[in-house]
């Protein structure tokens, strides 16, 4: 913007002060703008008035982009000169960097030797992960905090000695500031490295002990605390990365890397992020989802009540969706937003909620009566039930892969996708396997090791046999063939269990949300080690999303 390079403050071009609003940039450019106009002015003062009309434009351009504006507010020009490292400049790859990464220093010996080029080299970056909030993704912020980096040594200017001070050729890497090592590579064999030299630090030279820098103490480098900022804008997403430029440890000769810091999202207790679009909960009781609600359902992340009338008459379903258009994650740049999914939770009344008979009897009236035709039999029978039952328990042990919950979605070829194309967030019926090639069991019978006085004292069939024993190695007619145990007809089901499905450990929540889209080939094994109240919760998600679970009795028995 400037053509002898000066810094420039864009905040006195547009003549506002840098606390202005985006509003008050913007008329304070349409009045700059109308003023230095080429075509507002005499002729004999249009070249300058150019110049001032490009240097308003581009001020406007970088100060209207809260992004950049906050790169100008922190680094100023430099930020956006590419001759001076800033991120519009594309540069060229320098070669010398590559074998710098590849051998540690410069072109290693016997490629070559010449002279060197002038372009200083890149330090390495330094990345961090940070931990946000949902909250602070919802609404942005900014952090200041306190760092400690390596800065050239303004005393010496990164030279390690006094000033006038005669430098000495490091004897041990002959002024090259690497040395050629050995590593080993495997047992016996060794292989040559390249390595910065230690007593010069890489720079080839050394000063006397007296001829130093008395603050860096020929280190050429000294600490130094610094006061950053970093800005998370609204709508950021995880995994997304805020760059610092050019606040890594300084060292001489080298351009300074990047400070990169890695957002890492914390999870909420009310809200599930997707993309831009976040999804919650929304417990209601059953008298509500009869007759209706006008109520405050949930506090959105910026501390604002989502209030929804819901009309009497239509009745909510369990697990049914509600959309709220606009009540989601921010889009970055822009005003609009995602949208809201509400899951409906309806909660039934506890045993025992009402014990007058006449109420009942009301209540019956009120209610839809059953309009399905009366069951006629000949011989009825009055039976006794366990209202606590499990569907796990349905074929268990039997081998079918029909067993478990594996029968509630026997027909979703027909019309279980439909349904679940209706419910993408909540599954409640367990998902059976894929069609597949029939499982047989190759052998039924137990197995009958040969017997020896060193097996005499364990069952039979203990376990299958690696080879025969020294007692019984011998040749003989009718030698038994050693049995293939196990169960599999070919490769494609060798794998499979009873069920069809295939075994897929976890560990945690989360691992178990990874088997919603394979539901039907894949079945979580909860892994050993996990605790007991880590396993209840396993299975609920399980349940939640038609998983089925292989071990899911295992230890959870205990108290928790």
């Amino acid at each position: 913007m400037s053509s002898n390079g000066e810094e420039v403050d864009l905040y006195e071009i547009l003549g506002i002060s840098k606390t202005a609003s985006q509003s008050e940039v913007k008329k304070a450019y349409h009045k700059a703008a109308l003023q230095h106009h080429p075509d507002k002015v005499p002729e004999d003062q249009r070249e300058a008035a150019d110049i001032k009309f490009k240097d308003v434009s581009k001020a406007y351009e970088i100060l209207k982009d809260e992004e950049k504006r906050h790169l100008y507010d922190t680094h100023g020009m430099a930020a956006f000169d590419p001759s001076r490292g800033g991120p519009g400049g594309m540069g060229g790859v320098d070669l010398d960097d590559i074998l710098a990464q590849m051998f540690g220093g410069g072109m290693p010996s016997g490629f070559g030797e010449g002279p060197r080029s002038g372009k200083p080299r890149r330090g390495p970056d330094e990345e961090q992960k940070y931990q946000v909030t949902l909250e602070e993704l919802y609404k942005g912020k900014t952090v200041k905090f306190a760092s400690t980096k390596n800065v050239i040594c303004s005393h010496c200017k990164g030279t390690g000695g006094k000033e006038k001070a005669k430098s000495q050729t490091c004897e041990r890497c002959k002024g090259q500031g690497v040395t050629i090592g050995l590593r080993s590579v495997g047992p016996g064999m060794v292989t040559q490295e390249r390595m910065v030299c230690d007593p010069c630090s890489g720079t080839g030279k050394l000063y006397k002990d007296k001829d130093k820098c008395k603050k860096c103490k020929g280190k050429r480098t000294t600490s130094e605390k610094k006061v950053l900022e970093i800005y998370i804008p609204r709508g950021a997403r995880e995994g997304e990365k805020i760059v610092l430029e050019g606040e890594a440890d300084q060292k001489p000769d080298q351009i300074p890397g990047d400070i990169v810091f890695t957002l890492v999202e914390e999870d909420h207790e009310v809200f599930q992020r997707a993309g831009d679009d976040l999804s919650a909960a929304l417990s209601i009781t059953l008298a509500e989802a009869l007759t209706g609600f006008s109520k405050v359902v949930l506090k959105h992340l910026d501390g604002r009540g989502i209030s929804i009338t819901h009309p009497p008459g239509k009745v909510l379903q369990p697990d049914q969706i509600l959309k709220v258009e606009g009540e989601g994650m921010p889009h970055k740049k822009t005003d609009m937003k995602g949208d809201l999914f509400l899951v409906v939770k309806i909660e039934f009344p506890e045993n025992g909620w009402l014990e007058d008979p006449a109420t009942f009897a009301q209540l019956k009236k009120i209610l839809p009566a059953n309009e399905e035709p009366k069951i006629e039999a000949t011989e009825v029978d009055e039976v006794e039930f366990d209202s606590d039952a499990d569907i796990e328990e349905f074929g268990a042990g039997s081998g079918d892969p029909r067993a478990g919950g594996g029968w509630a979605d026997e027909d979703d070829e027909e019309g279980g996708e439909a349904q679940c194309a209706q419910h993408p967030l909540t599954v409640s019926k367990m998902v059976s396997a894929k069609k597949h090639v029939p499982i047989v069991k190759k052998r039924t019978k137990r197995f009958h090791r040969h017997q020896s006085d060193t097996y005499k004292c364990l069952d039979a069939s203990w376990r299958k046999p690696k080879g025969i024993d020294n007692r019984v190695r011998r040749r003989f007619k009718g030698q038994m063939v050693m049995p293939s145990i196990g169960f599999g007809s070919n490769k494609k089901t060798r794998h499979l269990t009873p069920s069809g499905h295939k075994a897929f450990l976890v560990n945690n929540v989360s691992d178990v949300d990874l088997l919603l889209m394979h539901n039907k080939t894949f079945a979580a094994e909860i892994a050993h080690a996990v605790s007991s109240r880590k396993r209840i919760e396993i299975v609920a998600r399980a349940k939640q999303l038609g998983v089925k679970v292989t071990n899911a009795k295992a230890r959870v028995t205990t108290e928790v």
